[in-house]
């Protein structure tokens, strides 16, 4: 038995195309092909390509970040420099940084129970950094 999962027949088909062809379709339809035109021609739906076209609908499916990319990364090269230096890193010095941080800023996040950034630990252990992190938290 595969470990696979396989999509049940008469199902609903969802994101059969890549991106480049997405974009491929979207430079179509802003050079005067018409949606309909360009929905039998490179396979996407009608209705995804008249999103894209009007704009609506561009962020991602979820609920946003706390903080953006950039300031992670600026945690992530703390960690590690912490650790370069000697000084690893716990979970609750991680979760301290990031709770002097948003009460620097004013900003109460109810995400973080007492603006503790607990959540953010788990985060960086996935990232590109995770041997880094690994070895810049230590045990309590």
């Amino acid at each position: 038995m595969s470990s696979r999962r396989r999509r049940v027949l008469g199902a609903k088909p969802y994101r059969n195309y890549s991106e480049d062809t997405l974009k491929a379709a979207m430079a179509a339809v802003d050079t005067g092909m018409t949606l309909r035109e360009a929905e039998e021609k490179f396979k996407i739906p009608r209705a995804t390509l008249n999103r894209k076209h009007r704009r609506l609908q561009l962020n991602k499916v979820g609920r946003p970040k706390v903080f953006s990319e950039a300031l992670e990364e600026v945690f992530v090269q703390s960690i590690i420099t912490a650790a370069a230096w000697g000084y690893p890193l716990s979970g609750l010095d991680l979760s301290l940084l990031v709770k002097s941080h948003l009460d620097r800023l004013g900003l109460n996040e109810t995400r973080f129970k007492g603006n503790t950034g607990t959540i953010l630990a788990g985060r960086f252990s996935t990232a590109p950094y995770k041997h880094f992190i690994c070895k810049a938290f230590r045990k309590y």
